[in-house]
């Protein structure tokens, strides 16, 4: 199980630590085009962020994940990821 603490660095930038069997730190950037295109704005970018992880940790381990990427990246990785976001979406409350 990981253990997530994201911590706003500024509007558009975060930092992301998660602690597994090795601790691991993320710089995380997301632009507005692209939280807009993925959410219209239905949640915040700290969620997309949370979901994102999430996103990346059910697939590949923390260690291998990038220390330093935007977004829109984890797209050309696994190409389910903007389906994976709008279903999500569309199950909140």
């Amino acid at each position: 199980m990981y253990n997530i603490k994201i911590k706003e660095i500024k509007n558009d930038l975060y930092n992301v630590e998660i602690e597994g069997i090795k601790k691991t730190s993320h710089c995380i950037k997301i632009n507005d085009s692209y939280y807009i295109y993925l959410t219209k704005k239905k949640i915040t970018k700290k969620e997309l962020l949370e979901f994102s992880i999430f996103f990346l940790l059910d697939r590949e381990k923390n260690t291998s994940i990038l220390a330093s990427f935007e977004l829109g990246l984890i797209c050309e990785f696994f190409n389910d990821y903007e389906k994976e976001v709008s279903k999500w979406l569309l199950n909140l409350p």
